[in-house]
């Protein structure tokens, strides 16, 4: 599949656009609701029960010890995050929401990063400290050994589609640029997934050709070395400016990379805002209602992220210490409560049975 790399604005935001509200609809799908647009605590009622229908959930138990003060650290992070995202709302119906989505799109990656790092603190890990491992962290927790969560758990590895739910199909005649509905949103989802991973192997390989260039140049001066130390004629001086790798170097690269999840989309998202085409979010929409949904969907896929993630948490740690750490946070927040923030979901995280 083509790269959306250093591609016309217009025709990268559509894509774009359409890949989030795909996640969007394949997690209302998940969560038993049918209508692509449907109310926040609607979906979030349908997640809670769906969730914890999942036999990797039930089979959760309490940790006897936890870093709660990590634990919080983390979510604390990721809820102000989510926070953050919010505040753009007053300016929806102004340009500044487009300019403004560059840094949702950054913030959306954080928010989900650090929730998913202290769901994995809270089994007992130290956290990692590198973007990769952190995403890594998510494949394995979601795609790789829990395969039950919809969207979350679909994955791109070097060759096949991970975790495809037994109702959908990828239809490969989709076009990037088709608004998704029911019948195409996992080939979206899915082609957001293989898309990414084509960039990141393709900047895997440049730094392994890299690697490869700087190797030669160093075993040639070590020979050179060697050769002047032992009173030999010297080589001729080489250039070394570029190298093709093997067919077995490439293949160990792409093995190396993996499977690809979410946290990676959104790592995707967060580097085309900051660095690769910071103008995507600006020039791209043709409509302010455009940069809006985008917006909306940001925001929405985050705080069915952070659901996913406090849920599992909530067992792991003891759903009374979690809600200890949400009222704490909520308390110090000093501002309004948002409508599809965590004061939303807070009844679902004290009483995960009966929210």
């Amino acid at each position: 599949m083509p790269s959306l790399k250093a591609s016309d604005p217009k025709k990268a935001f559509l894509t774009h656009a359409n890949y989030l509200r795909a996640f969007i609809i394949a997690i209302n799908e998940y969560a038993g609701v049918s209508s692509p647009r449907a109310p926040f605590r609607g979906v979030l009622s349908g997640l809670h029960a769906r969730i914890l229908s999942q036999p990797p959930y039930k089979a959760l138990a309490k940790r006897p010890a936890t870093d709660d003060a990590e634990i919080k650290r983390l979510l604390s992070l990721a809820w102000a995050t989510e926070r953050v995202m919010a505040l753009p709302a007053p300016f929806a119906a102004t340009p500044l929401i487009s300019i403004s989505n560059n840094w949702t799109a950054v913030q959306a990656y954080y928010a989900s990063y650090q929730a998913s790092q202290a769901l994995y603190v809270a089994r007992g890990n130290q956290p990692v400290t590198r973007h990769d491992q952190g995403q890594n962290v998510f494949v394995d927790q979601w795609v790789t050994h829990n395969r039950d969560f919809g969207a979350w758990s679909l994955g791109a590895d070097p060759r096949n589609c991970c975790n495809l739910p037994s109702h959908a199909s990828l239809i490969t005649s989709t076009s990037n640029l088709s608004e998704p509905h029911s019948a195409t949103c996992w080939t979206h989802v899915y082609r957001a997934l293989r898309t990414t991973r084509d960039d990141l192997l393709a900047d895997r390989l440049t730094d392994a050709r890299a690697r490869k260039v700087k190797d030669k140049r160093r075993e040639f001066a070590t020979e050179q070395e060697a050769r002047r130390l032992a009173k030999k004629r010297l080589l001729k001086p080489k250039t070394f400016s570029a190298a093709k790798l093997t067919q077995s170097e490439t293949a160990t690269v792409d093995t190396k990379l993996g499977t690809v999840g979410f946290l990676h989309y959104l790592y995707r998202l967060r580097t085309r805002s900051n660095y690769e085409d910071s103008q995507m979010f600006v020039d791209g929409p043709n409509t302010l209602d455009a940069s809006r949904t985008v917006n909306d969907d940001l925001r929405l896929v985050v705080a069915y992220t952070l659901l996913l993630h406090e849920l599992h948490i909530s067992v792991v740690i003891g759903a009374a210490k979690l809600a200890a750490m949400a009222d704490a946070w909520l308390a110090s927040a000093g501002a309004p409560s948002d409508p599809i923030g965590l004061a939303t979901r807070r009844a679902y995280l004290v009483a995960p049975l009966s929210a």
